[in-house]
């Protein structure tokens, strides 16, 4: 997870919260929850699950990269589609295809 943060960061995503282990904790397995923008599709942080409280925000020019993004990973367990407009929220998630939608 760390790793994957760190290549994110360095590849050129900003992050905007969290990103390390609390210095407080020194037993056990904690993390930050942690916020990356300006991801791209091939960071480990997007395409591979890392278990860990990260979130990514990714930036699309039309619903078909979107959509093209969303299906491109093999751990699509879950995806939530987030809109003002109910149209387009049942049009893209009936495109994509995660294990759930939420």
């Amino acid at each position: 997870m760390q790793a994957s943060v760190a290549e994110a960061v360095a590849k050129g995503a900003k992050l905007i919260a969290g990103g390390r282990i609390p210095g407080d904790h020194t037993r056990g397995f904690f993390y930050e929850p942690t916020l990356l923008d300006n991801v791209d599709a091939n960071f480990r942080a997007v395409s591979e699950e890392i278990f860990g409280p990260v979130l990514t925000i990714e930036r699309f020019d039309d619903e078909a990269g979107a959509i093209a993004s969303a299906n491109a990973t093999p751990f699509g367990l879950a995806a939530y589609v987030w809109t003002s407009n109910i149209d387009r929220a049942m049009r893209v998630a009936e495109k994509i295809k995660p294990g759930w939608c939420g």
